[in-house]
């Protein structure tokens, strides 16, 4: 069931280029397979419906996989579709590219657009990013009711994960390819260091001087078993070397916590007790900072061999997995190192 003709805008409303255009494999017990897509702002849209069919029934008799065949070819036909204009085929509405990918890399395979890749890997994690709305750690955070000592547990094992977190970012800045995305991943760096450790560190501290009852320094609190399993994740991925794969592995600390930030950020008010915390995560300079994230790392995947783009999507959702567990397991004191 082909998604060409929905009104992406709600009903009677002009389409936009951009908006949300899935498709829909039906099976015949009812069962319905949502294939995420965009629309394409173009006129060259004839023959896209033949060519969608012929485009699966030649998948699927490759591979004997609806889903897989239905996939490949949406891809297959938005690329098609993006390259239709170059043709200059007449003047009303022109053929898609059929071999557009072809004479680009001069193989069937298709590859997506870094917009496809963003929304393919957001919609992956959909499970991830509704667990953590339902966690009693994240709506307490939301609505103020928190524990203070929940809090700043929470703030130390961050901390910790902080350190080690910029020193992959760091690694990031070393392996990249060109000079633009090494100085934003040393920036990030550096703000997991200073902008974000400033945060805890007015948290865990008196104002007159000293440490808050309960507030122990970061360096003098053991890890958290979810701590150390996601540092040794990002750790196991960096040390391997490979660029993309990693900036993948790093992306979910930004979009995730950019997310709940800014929803949370909603409820900010003068008088909220995580007040600091919320306008940290929900501030525009965050967002900025993760939408050039996610434009280098879904540009990565776009231009990667499906080897690669699968590995950094492996990677992108064990990070997300962990991000659930830590704040799951946000509060719970594991106790003072030895």
């Amino acid at each position: 069931a082909k998604g060409g003709h929905l009104a992406g805008a709600g009903a009677g409303a002009r389409a936009r280029a951009g908006e949300r255009m899935p498709d829909a494999l039906v099976h015949p017990n009812g069962d319905v397979v949502e294939v995420a897509g965009v629309r394409i702002e173009t006129k060259n849209t004839h023959g896209t419906g033949c060519s969608l069919s012929a485009a699966l029934a030649t998948r699927v008799a490759q591979t004997g996989d609806w889903v897989a065949a239905t996939t490949e070819s949406k891809r297959w036909l938005a690329e098609s579709i993006r390259h239709g204009a170059a043709l200059e085929v007449g003047g009303g509405n022109g053929p898609v590219s059929h071999f557009a990918g072809l004479w680009a890399r001069g193989g069937l395979s298709t590859r997506p657009t870094p917009e496809a890749v963003r929304t393919a890997w957001w919609e992956e994690i959909a499970s991830e990013r509704a667990a953590i709305d339902a966690l009693p750690f994240v709506r307490g955070l939301g609505d103020g009711t928190l524990a203070r000592d929940e809090f700043t547990t929470y703030l130390a094992q961050d901390a910790l994960y902080l350190r080690d977190y910029a020193r992959v970012l760091a690694e990031a800045s070393r392996l990249a390819p060109d000079q633009d995305a090494q100085a934003f991943w040393a920036l990030g760096a550096h703000g997991a260091l200073a902008a974000e450790m400033q945060l805890h560190e007015s948290w865990l501290a008196e104002p007159g001087g000293g440490r808050r009852p309960g507030a122990e320094r970061a360096d003098a609190v053991a890890p958290a078993p979810v701590t150390v399993a996601y540092l040794d994740h990002l750790l196991a991925v960096a040390a391997r070397g490979d660029y993309a794969v990693l900036i993948a592995a790093l992306l979910p600390c930004f979009w995730l916590y950019q997310d709940v930030g800014t929803r949370l950020h909603a409820l900010s008010h003068a008088e909220h007790p995580y007040r600091s915390w919320l306008d940290t995560y929900g501030d525009a300079a965050f967002a900025a900072s993760t939408a050039r994230a996610i434009e280098i790392v879904t540009t990565a995947a776009a231009t990667a061999d499906e080897g690669t783009r699968a590995a950094m999507l492996e990677a992108f959702r064990r990070s997300s997995r962990h991000e659930v567990a830590f704040f799951a397991d946000a509060g719970q004191a594991p106790g003072a190192a030895g």
